[in-house]
């Protein structure tokens, strides 16, 4: 899958637009759980870049280290079929809050 996606490119390749075909694909062979897995990672990374292209080229590992603070602070998400945003907390933070 990524093989071909990437062969049948002369251009700049979009990563999320990649997740989402790949998301497709899983959900067209009734894969369910994972497109459910993969969904997650895609949107947050969606989040964190604000819904903006990732060229794969700007996946480095300034980014990686940027979406690691990113992933362990305290965040909003904001999704179509919420009727609110909610506030996600880092689990390291539950668990020292007992």
């Amino acid at each position: 899958m990524l093989k071909d996606y990437l062969l049948n490119k002369d251009q700049a390749i979009d990563f999320l637009k990649f997740c989402q075909i790949h998301l497709d694909s899983l959900k067209a062979n009734g894969q369910a759980k994972s497109e459910a897995n993969y969904k997650t990672v895609r949107n947050s990374i969606s989040d964190f870049t604000r819904d903006k292209p990732l060229l794969v080229e700007n996946i480095t590992l300034t980014f990686l280290k940027s979406y690691e603070i990113f992933l362990r602070g305290e965040r909003r998400m904001v999704r179509i079929d919420l009727d609110e945003p909610i506030t996600l907390t880092p689990l390291r933070q539950l668990i020292f809050l007992r």
